[in-house]
C-alpha cells in the first residue's frame, strides 16, 4: 500500500499556515519593539511637574477684591494719619500744659512773696497799734491760702510733666 500524496489543497494550506506564521511573527517582534520602547528605566527617572493657573474671567471677582484691597489700604492710611495727628495735638497739650502750670506756679510764688511782706508789715503795725488784730488775722489767712495755692501748683506741675 501506497500512500497517496496529499492532496493539492493540503499544501497550499501548509504554505498559507507557514506565510501567516512568518507575519505573524514579524508582527509580534515590531509590536515587541514598540512595548519596549514604551518601558522606563525607573531607577534613574526624575519627575516634576508645574502647574500654573490663571482665571480668565471670574464675573468681576477680581476686580473687586482689587478695589476692595485698595480701599482697605486707603483706610489703613488714614487711620494712620489720624493717630499721627492726635499724638502731635496730645503733645502739643501737654506741653502748653506744662507751660501754664508752670506760670501759674511763679505767680503764687510772686502772690506768697507779697503776702510775707504784708504780713511782716501788719505785724509791725499791730506793735505800734496802728492796725488791730483781726487786720493780722486776715493776713495770716490769705497767707496760709497762698501757700496752699503753691502746694497745688507744684503738685499740677509735676503731674503734668508726668503725662
Amino acid at each position: 500500500m501506497e500512500i497517496p500524496p496529499p492532496p493539492y489543497w493540503t499544501a497550499s494550506l501548509v504554505w498559507y499556515w507557514t506565510s501567516c506564521c512568518r507575519v505573524s511573527m514579524s508582527l509580534n517582534a515590531v509590536g515587541q519593539e514598540i512595548t519596549d520602547a514604551f518601558n522606563i528605566n525607573t531607577q534613574q527617572v526624575t519627575a516634576g511637574a508645574v502647574s500654573v493657573t490663571q482665571p480668565i474671567y471670574l464675573g468681576g471677582k477680581l476686580r473687586a477684591l482689587y478695589k476692595t484691597a485698595k480701599l482697605a489700604s486707603d483706610v489703613s492710611n488714614i487711620k494712620y494719619e489720624k493717630e499721627k495727628e492726635d499724638l502731635l495735638i496730645s503733645v502739643e497739650e501737654a506741653y502748653w500744659r506744662v507751660l501754664s502750670v508752670r506760670h501759674k506756679q511763679r505767680l503764687a510764688e510772686k502772690y506768697v512773696k507779697l503776702l510775707q511782706q504784708l504780713d511782716s508789715d501788719v505785724n509791725a503795725m499791730v506793735e505800734v497799734e496802728f492796725a488791730t488784730r483781726s487786720d493780722q488775722l486776715k493776713v495770716s489767712v490769705k497767707l496760709n491760702e497762698a501757700r496752699m495755692s503753691l502746694a497745688k501748683a507744684n503738685s499740677g506741675l509735676s503731674l503734668s510733666r508726668m503725662l
